[in-house]
């Protein structure tokens, strides 16, 4: 991976986010154990000072590290594990790791606040009677607890897809708005043909290795998973987002590259390379959160319905991406995409016929 590529950049960012939320809970907590011993005579509380940079030092510390291990290592790795089983396996590992963490903390707390040497043996003592001590205890509860909060947010928000549980919690959509945004239809080919070779179960597991694999292409081109209907998934972007590098057209390349890097598992398996095609159209939708007992948040407007016709007769013209002329007006494509006047698509309602033009890449 590049140090400069945007997958890093995007991982890296999240840690950072990480590493700062533990640092705010840590002064948060900091300065309520504080105001609760303010009359005691409690170690921890005769240098306030001193206490708060090694905690803050110590919150970040272990930030850097969950937060590294989290998208670094673990994110991939359980993916594709039940959410329960990847909790469990986290939680294990991390609470394990915080006990270390907070023993450490405690060293080096008391070679500064002590002025002992770390070969002095008078520190590990010391250390070991704050480790175990009632007030020690409860850091470990209330940090554990944090972790696995933690944890859970970053498996539910997993599950739930990029950026959607942070607009739940926000209420970003709780009453409906108007946003532009751009939205790519994106479909298996002979997916009929393909269900009827390998039957019902085996096909399941092909798309969900294919919604698998192209995962990180929309991500890291700021796409959002919209939704799966059967073989179909809808990507859609923020306006400034989807033009933004073309990222939008990038996405739909990205995951060709993906697959086509795949192919030898796919031909091992199932002894074909899924094949697809797309179609983007941008405008503007309504947003909002509808249902009681499940909640959603939904896209309506012309835009969608457009986006999918226009998919849908990408075979028509043997063309894998096929966009609007609206859209196209937008980006900047130079050096990058070439586009082909394809036709102009008369809907239903319309007064007058989109524009479409057919996209491939410069090599």
């Amino acid at each position: 991976m590049k140090i400069d590529s945007a997958v890093f950049k995007l991982k890296f960012t999240k840690v950072l986010y990480i590493a700062a939320f533990w640092i705010f809970v840590s002064l948060y907590l900091r300065f309520i154990t504080y105001l609760l011993f303010l009359r005691t005579s409690d170690p921890l509380n005769r240098d306030f000072t001193l206490s708060l940079i090694t905690n803050t030092l110590a919150a970040l510390f272990a930030g850097l590290i969950f937060g590294t291990f989290e998208m670094f290592y673990f994110k991939d790795r359980f993916r594709k594990k039940t959410f329960i089983y990847a909790m469990l396996m986290k939680s294990a590992f991390y609470l394990s790791g915080t006990v270390v963490v907070v023993f450490l903390f405690f060293i080096f707390y008391n070679i500064f606040h002590n002025n002992l040497s770390i070969f002095d043996a008078n520190l590990y003592q010391l250390t070991l009677s704050l480790t175990f001590k009632p007030g020690s205890l409860i850091i470990f509860a209330v940090w554990g607890a944090i972790l696995l909060l933690t944890i859970f947010f970053i498996q539910v928000s997993d599950r739930f897809g990029q950026g959607i549980l942070h607009n739940f919690l926000l209420g970003r959509y709780h009453n409906p708005k108007e946003e532009k945004r751009i939205f790519m239809f994106l479909d298996l080919k002979s997916s009929t043909t393909i269900a009827e070779k390998f039957g019902h179960k085996m096909y399941f597991n092909l798309l969900n290795d294919f919604f698998y694999d192209i995962t990180d292409s929309i991500v890291y081109n700021k796409g959002e998973v919209y939704q799966y209907v059967g073989d179909e998934v809808t990507i859609s972007w923020k306006l400034d987002k989807g033009i933004e590098d073309a990222n939008c057209l990038k996405c739909f390349f990205d995951i060709i590259d993906v697959i086509d890097k795949n192919s030898d598992y796919y031909l091992k398996n199932y002894e074909l390379v899924p094949e697809f095609k797309a179609g983007i159209h941008s405008g503007t939708i309504t947003a909002g959160e509808v249902g009681i007992f499940k909640k959603e948040i939904v896209y309506s407007g012309d835009v969608l319905n457009t986006a999918s016709r226009i998919q849908e007769i990408c075979n028509e013209y043997e063309k894998k991406l096929l966009i609007s002329e609206k859209l196209l007006k937008l980006l900047d494509i130079k050096n990058k995409y070439e586009a082909e006047v394809i036709d102009e698509l008369k809907l239903k309602g319309k007064k007058k016929p989109i524009k479409l033009f057919g996209i491939t890449r410069i090599n």
